[in-house]
This record gives structure tokens, C-alpha cells and sequence, in this order.
């Protein structure tokens, strides 16, 4: 019981850290595909997240000690089928024989592995079917891969780190991992009268996707000056090896500039906004010119980086006591987060910010519903 303890408590440990790792890709893909976060599809996935990273933990764990693991050898595999019906016999026969209390069977150490070996993988078949949408062939087969993957894990020695297997390949638990997928399609079909439909979250998801969020927009512009700051150091290793002697400050133009190509190049768009499925548009929502475009661009970047630059520059330039430039600093950098709490109230309320009202433009969702998920 232990055991199983600390590999839960392992599974809870390391959670966070793959949660983190994997929500950059899945919150652009919900994004992309939706248009959209529903915290409801949130905690269906993430939650079969943690499920499957505890029962992966379950079944590499415990690891083997080094003078352990130093003198493993071969692979150990079991391939006699149902061959835990006659473990179970036999260990009921040796309680029986010690005078244990009734129910012999459930001191059997082989019939509650047998039987936590089938509710492990129940949870499996439930999400199958529920979320996911499998059918009763699907499930099985996937509730068998997953099954084959965990013994072929523990036969290849935890992929071949160890030079034998530390944990046994048994055919039988792939025969009741399976079942238990099985009966988790089964078991599913109360909570699918409670919990709502794939298609009713997908329905709300798309019909949320048609407005553009602040986090949309914010997520966006991450990807994209990841994107410039990429195109920023691939500059400077060029520069590095060819012997440009380019000052840094010259590389640094990269970072607006692409700012202010990029959609020009794009129609509206760039890699940031193809990602989160949004376009910049004219206010009738055609293509915008690509005057608008720039317009748009170079006030907003006034605003993010012109603006502060000249603050701080005016600072330097002006002879002042220093208690007269932390003053005047202080002035500076509340005006300064007063422009951008107005800009962050008009992107979350949906209204039009400065530079969308001066360039005529505004976003729009490019999100489209697949003619086959449509009813």
C-alpha cells in the first residue's frame, strides 16, 4: 500500500511541472481551434492528465536501487493466459490453511492486485467515452495500447535504462487492464446523463471563439515577440560569425520591424495571430490597406516602446536634483500605466483602442466550425 503511496504522491509532485509545460501548446490549440478557453474543458483534460501521469507512476514504481538495478538480467515475462485465476486459487487454499476469517479471497494479495489492475484502467474507458468520443472498439483498442505500452515499459527495463527488466511482463494484465477499459465504457453511461456532451462544451466554445478575449490577445502578441526575439538572436549570431560588426542596438530594430512587416506581408495577420485564429480587418471587416496596417502598428508601438524610451530619455537630457527626478519619474510612470490601463479596459470590454480607432481597423475571429462536427 505504501507502494502505491508514494507513487501518487510522486505523480503530485512532478504534476505542475508537466501541466506547465504542456498548457503553452494547449492553450494555443484551443485557441486555434476554438477560438476559445472553457475552464469546463480545462478541468476534464487536466484532469486526465494527472489521472494518466498517476498511472504511470503506478507502474514504473519503485524504481529499483542501484545494486538492485546492477544485477538485473533477461527479460521476465509471464504469457500464460488467466494465469491469476490459479494464483488466486492457490493463495486461497494457503489462508484456508492458517485459519483465516472468512472471505478468504479478499486477503488474497493476487485478487486485490487483480482487481486494483482493473479499476486502474477504468477511469481510462470513462474518459474514452465521455470526452473523447470513442466508440466501443476504439476504447478497447486504446485501453489495450495504453495496457501494452505500461508491460512493454516494464519489460524493456524502463527503455532499456536498466539492463533487465525490474517489473514483470504479464499477459494477464493486459487482460484486465483492458477489461477494466472495457468497463469503464460501461460504467460511463450514468455521468453522460449528468455531465454535459463533447458537443454541448464544443457548441459553447465555438460560439464563445466568435469574440476575442484580452488573454487571446495577450497570447498572440507572446507568440509573436517570441517570434521576433527569435529572429532578433538569429541576427546576432549571423552578425557574431560573419564579422558584421553590427551594433547591438541596430539588431535590436529587428524586434519592431518585424512588428511592422509582418502584417503587412501577412494581410493582417502574423504567426501570433494565426496560431489564436484572429486577423486584423478593416471596421467593415475586409482586408485592410496596408496603410491602415502601419498606422496601426506604429501607434501601438509608440505607445509600448517610443513613449517609455523618450520618458526615460528626457530624464537623462534634464539636469535635475535627484529628488526632482524621482518625482518627476514618478509622474512619468503613472501616466505611462494610465495609458495602458486604458488600453487594457478597451481590449477586455471589446472596445476599440487608440490605434484600432485611428487606423480604422479592428480584429476578427477566423475561427471555423468543420462541416462535420455541424449538426
Amino acid at each position: 500500500m505504501s507502494t502505491y503511496y508514494e507513487a501518487i504522491r510522486a505523480a503530485i509532485q512532478i504534476y505542475p511541472w508537466v501541466a506547465l509545460f504542456f498548457s503553452v501548446f494547449y492553450i494555443a490549440w484551443n485557441y486555434h481551434k476554438y477560438g476559445s478557453i472553457r475552464s469546463l474543458r480545462i478541468m476534464i483534460v487536466y484532469s486526465f492528465w494527472l489521472y494518466m501521469l498517476c498511472i504511470y507512476c503506478l507502474v514504473i514504481m519503485p524504481l529499483p536501487d542501484p545494486a538492485t538495478a546492477a544485477s538485473l538480467h533477461g527479460r521476465a515475462v509471464q504469457l500464460v493466459p488467466f494465469h491469476f485465476v490459479q494464483d488466486i486459487i492457490h493463495a486461497c487454499h494457503r489462508i484456508r490453511a492458517i485459519a483465516m476469517p472468512p472471505l478468504y479471497i479478499l486477503n488474497s494479495s493476487d485478487f486485490l492486485i487483480t482487481l486494483f489492475n482493473l479499476f486502474m484502467t477504468m477511469p481510462f474507458g470513462m474518459y474514452m467515452r465521455i470526452y473523447f468520443r470513442c466508440d466501443f472498439k476504439k476504447t478497447v483498442l486504446l485501453s489495450f495500447l495504453l495496457s501494452l505500452f505500461f508491460e512493454l515499459t516494464q519489460l524493456s527495463g524502463l527503455y532499456f535504462i536498466y539492463p533487465g527488466s525490474y517489473r514483470l511482463f504479464d499477459v494477464d494484465d493486459l487482460i484486465v487492464n483492458t477489461s477494466g477499459g472495457m468497463l469503464g465504457y460501461a460504467v460511463a453511461i450514468p455521468f453522460m446523463k449528468i455531465l454535459p456532451s463533447r458537443e454541448e462544451i464544443d457548441n459553447v466554445s465555438y460560439q464563445r471563439g466568435t469574440s476575442i478575449s484580452f488573454f487571446r490577445r495577450l497570447s498572440s502578441f507572446c507568440i509573436d515577440l517570441f517570434c521576433a526575439c527569435i529572429l532578433f538572436f538569429i541576427l546576432e549570431f549571423t552578425n557574431s560569425v560573419l564579422s558584421l560588426h553590427l551594433h547591438e542596438s541596430r539588431l535590436l530594430l529587428a524586434i519592431p520591424l518585424y512588428f511592422i512587416v509582418m502584417p503587412l506581408l501577412m494581410k493582417g495577420s502574423t504567426p501570433g495571430k494565426k496560431v489564436t485564429s484572429i486577423r486584423r480587418a478593416d471596421v467593415s471587416g475586409t482586408k485592410p490597406h496596408w496603410y491602415q496596417l502601419f498606422c496601426h502598428t506604429a501607434i501601438r508601438l509608440t505607445i509600448l516602446f517610443f513613449i517609455p524610451w523618450l520618458m526615460l530619455e528626457s530624464l537623462t537630457l534634464i539636469r535635475l536634483r535627484q529628488s526632482a527626478v524621482l518625482v518627476l519619474g514618478g509622474i512619468y510612470a503613472g501616466i505611462y500605466l494610465l495609458i495602458l490601463l486604458i488600453g487594457f479596459v478597451h481590449m477586455v470590454t471589446h472596445h476599440q483602442t487608440l490605434s484600432e480607432r485611428l487606423s480604422h481597423t479592428k480584429l476578427i475571429s477566423t475561427v471555423r466550425r468543420p462541416v462535420s462536427e455541424k449538426k
